[in-house]
């Protein structure tokens, strides 16, 4: 079984299924088409390659294309006919292609760039819709039988192995872990020519990574960003702790619970391969505490080293709105609430200075930093 972030998709590999790939009737695949541009293609031609950094989505007018998990020679892992379309999620995130697919007879596709990609899905919520359920059914299915194009081995209790592990469940990235210390895993490490030195490692189509992380294997993947040749953003929103997020989906996620132990401090850490005990210290008296993971707490230094035109205080934080003084560089009104001293620059949650490094109220100024977005967006182009 599966989990979807669609209930109502169903949980099972044949309800998952019928989502997946779908039929457009005539008059869908017309406003489709729309959005693209013919071009031919022809039996046996390589549409796409594992890798390629093109996310157009394909509507099929004739003729098919297979889609395989591996090299375009592997078998298929879904065919589409006419009036049916080629892509999955890497269309929504700019990811390289996971897949790879050919022409298995010959006709004509609607290649829809980006730009109209977006567009399509801002304009027609219908099709939006039909889409999106394909694009995350596809993406479970994929999931379910990952391992061809990228396999992971490595210790996943290590410090590591679990941030590979976190990355790729939070992608919803299929892959394959294989435990470095398990007969499979020591077969894989030397097929691949690995030695334990080498761990973690990423096995892909095309290359093996060594000592591989997550910034790494994002950059290696076409999940890094990249900045676009022509065009200007209404809103870039930098950082995905809660102020980010809520900017960008404003809604607010469930609290976490947590227990406080107060007048104590970690003074150490200690394991082999993964962490496996902690030293806390209350006052002189340091203890040690049997514990296999540690959560830190963050927000208290900025990360704004790489902020160069924007007025920060003397720790790095970001003043805003009136908290700025002389130092607003707008010409013609006052910031806005949250605008810092750079007009259309805005600083929400634990970067703000005098913020409450706190999850709630990060969550409160993101959303409400929007508001402002808005009305600076307006005043630009009125």
């Amino acid at each position: 079984m599966v989990t979807s972030s669609f209930p109502e998709l169903g949980d099972r590999l044949e309800d998952l299924a019928k989502s997946a790939f779908p039929t457009l009737d005539e008059v869908q695949f017309a406003r489709a088409a729309a959005y693209g541009r013919p071009e031919p293609i022809v039996e046996g031609q390589v549409v796409f390659d594992v890798g390629d950094d093109d996310a157009d989505m394909l509507l099929v007018e004739s003729g098919e294309i297979e889609v395989a998990l591996g090299d375009v020679h592997d078998g298929p892992a879904l065919a589409a006919k006419p009036r049916q379309f080629v892509g999955e999620l890497n269309l929504l995130t700019g990811q390289s292609r996971i897949l790879s697919a050919r022409a298995v007879a010959s006709g004509v596709v609607h290649r829809v760039p980006p730009d109209q990609f977006r567009l399509l899905m801002a304009q027609d919520t219908e099709l939006s819709d039909l889409l999106l359920r394909s694009f995350i059914a596809r993406r479970q299915l994929l999931v379910q039988r990952a391992g061809r194009n990228l396999a992971i081995i490595a210790d996943e209790a290590s410090g590591s192995g679990l941030a590979l592990r976190t990355f790729l469940i939070r992608q919803d990235m299929p892959h394959r872990w294989v435990e470095h210390d398990t007969p499979e895993g020591r077969d894989e490490i030397a097929a691949a020519g690995l030695t334990e030195a080498d761990l973690p490692a990423a096995i892909l189509p095309r290359v093996t990574l060594r000592n591989v992380e997550p910034r790494a294997l994002s950059h290696r993947l076409g999940l890094t960003f990249r900045r676009t040749p022509k065009g200007v953003a209404d809103l870039t929103i930098v950082g995905a702790g809660p102020a980010g997020l809520a900017a960008a989906v404003e809604r607010v996620l469930a609290d976490p619970r947590i227990t406080v132990r107060t007048s104590t401090e970690v003074t150490g850490l200690a394991g082999r391969h993964r962490l496996e005990e902690v030293t806390l210290t209350t006052g002189a008296e340091p203890g040690l505490c049997g514990c296999s993971g540690l959560f830190c707490f963050i927000g208290a230094t900025p990360a704004t080293g790489w902020l160069t035109d924007v007025a920060l205080d003397e720790r790095g934080f970001v003043p805003t709105d009136v908290q700025l003084g002389d130092r607003w560089t707008g010409v013609g009104r006052g910031p806005l609430p949250f605008e810092s001293s750079v007009p259309g620059v805005f600083a929400a949650g634990d970067v703000r200075w005098s913020s409450m490094k706190r999850v709630a109220a990060a969550v409160g100024e993101g959303a409400s930093a929007v508001r402002s977005v808005h009305q600076a967006l307006a005043a630009g182009r009125s």
